[in-house]
């Protein structure tokens, strides 16, 4: 592989977001408002709901679904000799 292109990358990018920087700093630009950051905090929480919502009725339609082998104990089995009898 060649690391020189990835460094011609990265430096390429740096230096387009310090022009970015650069920029917003002689605008006077401070970044996203609290109204901004609230309707994406919303977003997040709505998009987090629907997850936890699918999640929570996956599981509760499986829990459904899931069936036990474990009945109450009968005490049968034969014991320890492997089931052998008396002679």
């Amino acid at each position: 592989m060649d690391y020189r292109s990835y460094i011609t990358y990265a430096r390429a990018s740096l230096g387009t977001h310090m022009a970015r920087l650069r920029a917003a700093v002689r605008d006077g630009d401070r970044g996203a408002s609290a109204v901004e950051l609230a309707f994406i905090t919303a977003g997040l929480l709505v998009v987090a709901g629907v997850i936890y919502l699918a999640i929570h009725t996956f599981v509760k339609n499986e829990s459904n679904s899931i069936t036990s082998n474990t009945g109450p104990a009968t005490g049968g089995g034969g014991g320890g000799a492997g089931g052998a009898g008396a002679p």
